[in-house]
């Protein structure tokens, strides 16, 4: 093995460490990504659940909702998780391709087009996951509806069964915190 012959060699690791350190980031996204489908699938089956011993209309209302957002969602997280896939075999495809095959104009053009596909594919991924991410805070969302409507109705119900007038709040004993909120109510 000649210098010129170590030097091309050299200069081939090089060249495929990049797709390397990619597939490295690109993998991070695939767990986190799968970590997410997994706590998306579980909720789903506790909504499910849930949703088989609702007791009042309202709540079987609000969890068909967020069983439809939950749905989507699902689906938006395995888009993601299938490109981020995809991109791993772009990359590994370059890898193959600076390491093994000649170097030469069409297998320089082969390995970048897959290289420019990893990176669309990714991207594609982080673009789906952040429309997830939105319809995640709409289910967020109906869930603090839900609360919030609860609890105005016990704030409704309680208030009936008090007089109407609230004995005055002593500024020293509540924080101010505390007395925004019984001022709210």
């Amino acid at each position: 093995m000649g210098p010129d012959s170590s030097i091309g060699l050299l200069e081939i690791i090089t060249a495929a460490v990049t797709p390397v350190v990619m597939i490295s980031a690109t993998a991070a996204l695939i767990l986190g990504i799968h970590a997410k489908h997994t706590a998306l699938a579980d909720r789903l089956r506790t909504l499910t659940a849930e949703f088989r011993v609702a007791d009042t209309a309202a709540r079987r209302e609000n969890i068909q909702a967020q069983v439809a957002l939950l749905t989507r969602r699902v689906a938006y997280a395995g888009w993601a998780h299938r490109a981020l896939y995809a991109a791993v075999v772009a990359y590994g495809g370059m890898v193959l391709v600076i390491t093994l095959e000649p170097r030469g104009q069409v297998w320089d053009t082969v390995a970048l087009v897959l290289f420019v596909t990893g990176i669309l594919l990714t991207l594609s991924a982080v673009i789906v996951e952040f429309l997830e991410l939105e319809m995640g805070r709409e289910t967020v969302k109906l869930e603090i509806h839900d609360v919030l409507a609860a609890r105005n109705t016990a704030d409704d119900e309680h208030r009936s069964a008090t007089p109407a007038v609230a004995p005055p709040l002593k500024a020293g004993k509540l924080s101010r915190v505390s007395a925004w909120l019984h001022r709210a109510r």
